[in-house]
């Protein structure tokens, strides 16, 4: 191996790489994995208990978010283990032969790294149907809201898919010179699809609560119940999640160095893919829960106001926004009340 290479390994030999930025990374992540654990199993039982046969759509989707976020965790964790011994190894003997091979054709790292990009496309997919599919729920079961969320969730998953196929070829053995432009290329190209990711999240997110929101404004004060500005507040929140952690990812990969990263946050990208829609359905259906049990100072029941403002067949549905269903709502055993004649054509 010749000087110039020994040098260019040398900064992944630094204590910070070799011992802090796994420690770090694992802690960071093993953290925010037990929360989701914790989460997710109160979303099943709380499915569960609402009846899973009529949203096993939703529970499929759910549980494949976390499938996908427990196989980034364990895939992150053996890239971390590999690389860390690789590294202890090179820094105690002072052989740099074995951290050169790990860096330029090792064949365990690429299939950690193949494994490493796929997962997070599949997670992005599944929380992109969750939130497609309840922004379709909430416009009223139209077709020209939901043709263009499609099709932009297909193209941003379909960028991301061609960075990773590119970034596995580049990656197979970066001491060809054209293998290294193209795994160069494919990270560009991957930062293009996380950034589009994160906007699309976003905006699928604000459509959803500015549709919750203007039929509320459209219904007047005197329907805009607890039930409905919950479920808007909390999707808002719940749902920016999201695209803060995939920003702040993106902001900690473009401010720092290859070999000076303080932690890999592309796991917590994948975790908050699954947390996000995960946390919007305990939290309405807790909060739906504890509304129950509040006979003084509930609101009227908003399958009034849902009836009112959309008075379909199909607008019963619209109570699913939160994917789960709740006691709060139930259509069948709603006083009549006056109805707004044009509130439909308002919205």
């Amino acid at each position: 191996m010749s000087t110039i290479d020994t040098v260019q390994y040398l900064p992944l030999l630094d204590v910070g790489q070799v011992i802090i930025y796994p420690i770090v990374t694992v802690t960071v992540m093993c953290i925010a994995y037990g929360f989701y654990i914790a989460l997710f199993s109160r979303c099943i039982q709380l499915l569960r208990h609402d009846g899973v046969s009529r949203r096993s759509l939703y529970v499929w989707s759910t549980v494949t978010l976390f499938v996908m976020s427990t196989g980034m965790v364990a895939v992150e964790i053996t890239k971390v283990l590999q690389q860390s011994v690789v590294e202890f190894t090179s820094a105690k003997t002072r052989d740099f032969l074995p951290l050169y091979n790990f860096a330029t054709h090792d064949t365990h790292k690429i299939i950690t790294i193949a494994f490493g990009s796929t997962l997070p496309i599949i997670a992005n997919a599944a929380a992109d149907f969750i939130l497609i599919h309840r922004c379709y729920v909430v416009w009223g079961f139209k077709k020209r809201i939901l043709i263009p969320v499609i099709v932009a969730s297909f193209a941003v998953n379909l960028i991301s898919s061609i960075a990773t196929i590119m970034l596995i070829i580049g990656l197979r053995d970066t001491r060809i010179k054209s293998n290294l432009a193209i795994a160069e290329n494919a990270q560009n190209i991957q930062a293009v699809g996380f950034i589009m990711s994160a906007t699309f999240n976003l905006a699928l997110t604000l459509l959803t609560g500015g549709r919750i929101w203007w039929i509320t404004r459209c219904a007047g004060p005197s329907r805009t119940y607890y039930v409905v500005t919950t479920m808007n507040k909390i999707i808002l929140e719940s749902g920016m999640l999201y695209p803060l952690v995939m920003i702040v990812h993106l902001s900690i990969t473009n401010t720092f160095a290859d070999f000076q990263l303080p932690i890999d946050t592309l796991p917590l990208v994948v975790l908050a893919a699954g947390i996000a829609p995960t946390l919007i359905i305990v939290r309405i259906r807790l909060d739906f829960s504890n509304a129950d049990d509040d006979t003084v100072t509930q609101p009227p029941r908003s399958s009034h106001f849902m009836t009112s403002i959309q008075p379909t067949e199909r607008s019963l549905h619209l109570l699913r926004l939160s994917t789960v269903g709740t006691s709060v709502v139930k259509a069948n055993h709603a006083k009549t009340i006056p109805r707004a004649p044009q509130v439909v054509h308002a919205v």
